[in-house]
């Protein structure tokens, strides 16, 4: 029996994603391929695995009408008729870590299909901000704008206003607070602890990142406690899943230029845009 990764340290780390303008029509090619493919199988069958698995029921009609004509607000509606959409990137540990649900890397991405631009702003985990996220708007709670995503799935404070609560309430919580701080309306929130970081560099065959220095971390935190060291050299490298969540995750380097906050999250960014930058 293969044995359960063992807990992290409390520790940061960024997610990478992608966002594509051609999404609806993958995706409405996928089901037509799906209904033709699967003939055999009964609707009921697809219907279940599909509740299953994604807490969605097949609707194929209803998936193809979306992708060609997109719902008024939708971020597909948004993109085809060249509205800027904005995407709240979370990045926490999840069961590997002793703090599951602070969001130690939070990022906000703007798209502007009209200039074909994509902005990417770091928001600072440890800036301090007065949340109002209780039953009574008025009651102000200080604290860090990383804990504002664990809210809802922890007793940290009591009263917790109704649209930050259930299984979105904590994505819809960091959207309200790191809205107040840049001033952001978003679309959508994408929140990845350090599995699916892994999977997902992995799925996309590793990333080439380059380095501007040495990195060499000898306080990186051990899945086990503790800490061990990780070093990286000055340059351009690929980097498997495991790599790209060390490098970064990493805040106590040697060099200055990779210790600071400015370096973490340019080394965060630059691991999002990665994929971008190869052929497929």
């Amino acid at each position: 029996m293969q044995r359960a990764r063992p807990r992290a340290r409390r520790s940061r780390y960024n997610v990478s994603y992608r966002l594509t303008r051609s999404a609806p029509a993958v995706i409405a090619a996928f089901v037509l391929i799906v209904v033709v493919v699967t003939a055999t199988f009964t609707y009921k069958r697809i219907d279940d695995f599909l509740s299953t698995t994604t807490g969605r029921h097949f609707n194929p009609i209803g998936e193809v009408v979306q992708a060609v004509e997109p719902s008024q607000g939708t971020i597909a509606y948004k993109l085809k008729h060249g509205e800027q959409v904005n995407v709240l990137l979370l990045g926490r540990g999840g069961y590997e870590n002793d703090a599951p649900y602070l969001t130690d890397s939070i990022m906000a991405v703007t798209i502007d299909p009209a200039s074909g631009r994509v902005s990417m702003v770091s928001i600072p985990r440890d800036l301090v901000i007065g949340m109002n996220l209780q039953s009574n708007p008025s009651r102000v709670w200080y604290n860090k704008i990383n804990a504002a995503y664990e809210v809802p799935y922890t007793n940290i404070i009591c009263c917790v206003a109704s649209q930050y609560q259930g299984r979105d309430g904590g994505g819809h919580a960091a959207e309200h607070e790191v809205g107040k701080v840049t001033g952001l309306t978003f679309d959508r929130y994408i929140a990845v602890d350090f599995k699916a970081f892994r999977d997902m560099v992995n799925a996309l065959g590793g990333v080439d990142i380059c380095l501007s220095t040495n990195l060499d971390d000898y306080s990186y935190p051990s899945y086990g406690g503790g800490y061990h060291p990780i070093h990286f050299k000055a340059g351009c490298q690929h980097l498997s899943g495991e790599q790209a969540l060390q490098i970064a995750r990493s805040r106590h380097a040697e060099q200055a230029a990779q210790s600071s906050d400015f370096g973490r999250a340019r080394r965060q960014q630059d691991i999002m845009q990665a994929p971008k930058r190869r052929p497929f």
